[in-house]
């Protein structure tokens, strides 16, 4: 243990110094603290707690933050969960807290409880939703369903482009609602960080499509929208949102659907109108709203273990959603366009936070799957200049970075295999693959198996060098994957997403009406 906190002082004045570790601190820190066992670990945790009970908050949450960073344990988030509510801080910087919490803990697959992370992010949202409501006690007057607009406000946090999955699934909803005769208007309940002071160690700095509050209309990416950015400030952020809120509720739409979760806005509305909460990743949303959208496949088993997490008034809905649904498969693109020789073999990396969901360990991973096929070599699509300097040298010449491209499903047709790290997200990138008949290599319990199946998982890192090196030294066994990708690509083209939203918009209908005739709140509570 001795040694454990030696390396941590000693990484401690690094971040001090420079605001970063250096990588064999890193390393060291990591190594040391996973020789103990968990009762060990804990006890570890606790002493840096009293060490820390000393120092102002921020700091305190900083350098937590940087242990979660870099020692990628759950047993850590407990100990700043006490800190983030803190109330020496306000609500714009709680706000904050919890979605570089909940970025650091998507981009790391640490979690190994769900079930109790779940509860504790679930809390944790709720008590906060709460201070909001006691600081700012405004009312708005519930809208029955006969006064109510055709109209459907759709309400996002950041709207980037395509390549965003939240961003596409926005676009597709307001395409799908528009054709069924609905006046669709898009809130985005943006909170931009880059001017205000870091709370966050490599604290990941929002983007956006407008940097300007104010009302938009026209076409964006290839669709007509009209809505509303909402630029929240630091300084002016519980009354920016009751004004927004406002604004939705003169709107009186039939309905707000929040796309992703915990946009706080959301919430606000469910005291005048039905809510629901479609998340974009396999796990279920945190949120409060009483209708909960399921868009992607669950088992039966799946399904009840989720539901036994719901607050009492919630429920699910079923909404088959195909990101990829209208995607036409697209002529093959030739190795050599992009520098790699055609007789390679080509392992694909795809994504924009690789730089995080790419550690070390699954680095050396890779770099046995490279030394066990002499023709295989790594393309890597995504901004991640910080991951290629990170590439051993003796490994180099074996990795091709081609960057960001708006044309993500072109250039991976260059790719005879898609390989998915430890991770949450890169669910797009993995239907591209398949509808390219690009065989996927993932680990279960993500959103890549949720929407590749099950055909294409294996049970560990250590077995995904054995499946690697089967596809590329085994035609057969490629030629029969490459089948079962025709088959899930059928599967996927054959979803009718509009339909699908057309018995969703029936469903709201009848729920609410039926929750209007009885004696309980209209939001479902």
């Amino acid at each position: 243990m001795e040694q454990f906190f030696g390396i941590l002082q000693r990484g401690l004045g690094q971040l001090d110094a420079t605001g970063e570790y250096e990588e064999g601190t890193l390393r060291e820190l990591k190594e040391s603290y996973q020789k103990f066992d968990a009762a060990m670990q804990q006890n570890m945790l606790r002493v840096i707690e009293q060490s820390l009970a000393k120092f102002p908050i921020t700091l305190q949450i900083y350098i937590w933050s940087s242990l979660l960073a870099v020692l990628r344990d759950e047993k850590i988030i407990p100990y700043m969960g006490e800190l983030t509510a803190d109330d020496s801080l306000n609500l714009w910087q709680k706000v904050e807290l919890m979605n570089q919490l909940q970025r650091t803990i998507f981009a790391s697959e640490m979690i190994k409880d769900e079930e109790a992370e779940y509860k504790r992010n679930s809390d944790a949202y709720t008590a906060l939703m709460d201070e909001i409501r006691q600081q700012n006690k405004k009312e708005f007057s519930y809208l029955p369903w006969e006064k109510r607009n055709k109209k459907i406000v759709l309400i996002t946090k950041q709207f980037i482009g395509r390549q965003h999955a939240p961003t596409e699934i926005t676009l597709q909803m307001n395409r799908y609602l528009k054709e069924l005769g609905y006046e669709v208007v898009l809130y985005v309940a943006y909170m931009p960080n880059r001017n205000t002071a870091p709370l966050w160690y490599k604290q990941c700095l929002w983007n956006n499509f407008m940097n300007t509050a104010g009302a938009f209309q026209g076409e964006i990416e290839g669709e007509e929208l009209k809505g509303y950015n909402l630029l929240f400030t630091e300084e002016h952020y519980p009354e920016q949102l009751y004004d927004a809120a406002e604004m939705i509720w003169q709107e009186a739409p039939e309905w707000v659907l929040e796309i992703g979760d915990k946009t706080i806005l959301a919430d606000l509305c469910r005291q005048f109108t039905t809510v629901l909460t479609r998340r974009c990743v396999k796990t279920i949303p945190v949120t409060n709203a009483p209708i909960i959208v399921l868009a992607l496949d669950y088992t039966m088993a799946e399904e009840r273990r989720y539901q036994s997490w719901l607050k009492p008034y919630q429920q699910f809905v079923k909404v088959k959603h195909s990101i990829v649904g209208n995607t036409v498969v697209v002529e093959k693109e030739k190795k050599e366009n992009y520098g790699i020789p055609e007789d390679k073999f080509v392992i694909l990396l795809v994504g924009n936070r690789l730089v995080q969901e790419v550690t070390e360990d699954f680095l050396k991973t890779i770099y046995t799957m490279l030394e066990e096929n002499p023709k295989a070599v790594l393309a890597v699509i995504g901004n991640c200049e910080a991951l290629e300097k990170r590439i051993a040298e003796a490994y180099r010449e074996r990795f091709y970075f081609l960057g960001y491209t708006e044309e993500l499903q072109k250039t991976m047709t260059i790719g005879d295999l898609f390989l998915n790290p430890p991770r949450q997200g890169g669910g797009t990138g993995a239907l591209y693959a398949i509808l390219q008949e690009i065989p996927v290599v993932t680990l279960d319990n993500c959103d890549v198996q949720v929407n590749v199946g099950k055909v294409f998982t294996c049970d560990s890192i250590e077995l995904m060098v054995n499946l690697v090196h089967q596809y590329c030294e085994d035609k057969g066994f490629m030629e029969k994957k490459k089948e079962a990708c025709r088959r899930k690509a059928e599967e996927i083209l054959a979803v009718d997403e509009k339909e699908n939203y057309r018995r969703l918009c029936e469903f709201v209908e009848t729920y609410t009406i039926r929750q209007e005739k009885q004696v309980q709140h209209p939001d479902g509570r």
